[in-house]
């Protein structure tokens, strides 16, 4: 006498319980799937009022010190930031650039048009930012008054850009240029 699976009781009730378990999985993972493609529409919704509203603010530049950390330890290194609100790009420099290349650093956030910035000279040249973050994809920007350091969490790289100004009045001009771009910002009294 053969004994198949599917007629034994007790298989039958694992199977079962194995399907209910998958399924709500399924429902768990489509909801927080929902769940994350609502917070992406919300993120997206805040970045396009933010470009709206930044269209007349003017381009901000100057040195800061970047904190990098590693393998070997820690340091703040003096770099180039510019931040460009028209386009919602904040660029990293080694060092300060020539401003016709600022002018084109659209280009370095759009890959379509990051070719036409490298045909147009600007990689011919050497002059390439270090690295460039999309401010739609800002999460969160905290600060530290009294060292003016500026914290700017990043949703793609998943990582925290420590930046330090040389000064209060280059800290509260950078802090609210990014904090317009910030779903938290930082503290109201800071600006004063």
């Amino acid at each position: 006498m053969t004994n198949t699976a599917s007629g034994n009781p007790s298989n039958t009730a694992r199977r079962a319980s194995n399907i209910k378990r998958v399924g709500e999985g399924l429902v768990e993972r489509a909801h927080e799937s929902a769940q994350a493609k609502s917070v992406q529409l919300e993120r997206d919704e805040l970045a396009a009022m933010a470009l709206l509203k930044n269209q007349g603010s003017s381009r901000i530049s100057g040195e800061l010190c970047q904190f990098i950390s590693g393998y070997f330890g820690s340091m703040d290194v003096k770099r180039w930031v510019h931040l460009d609100p028209q386009v919602g790009i904040l660029s990293i420099w080694k060092d300060q650039p020539p401003e016709e290349v600022l002018m084109a650093e659209d280009s370095f956030a759009k890959p379509k048009r990051r070719l036409q910035g490298l045909c147009n000279g600007t990689a011919r040249s050497g002059v390439r930012p270090l690295v460039v973050f999309k401010m739609f994809d800002l999460i969160e920007l905290d600060c530290n008054k009294g060292f003016f350091n500026m914290f700017l969490k990043f949703q793609n790289p998943g990582r925290t850009l420590v930046l330090t100004a040389p000064s209060r009045d280059d800290f509260l001009l950078w802090l609210q240029g990014l904090s317009k771009y910030s779903p938290t910002p930082c503290d109201e009294s800071i600006m004063i």
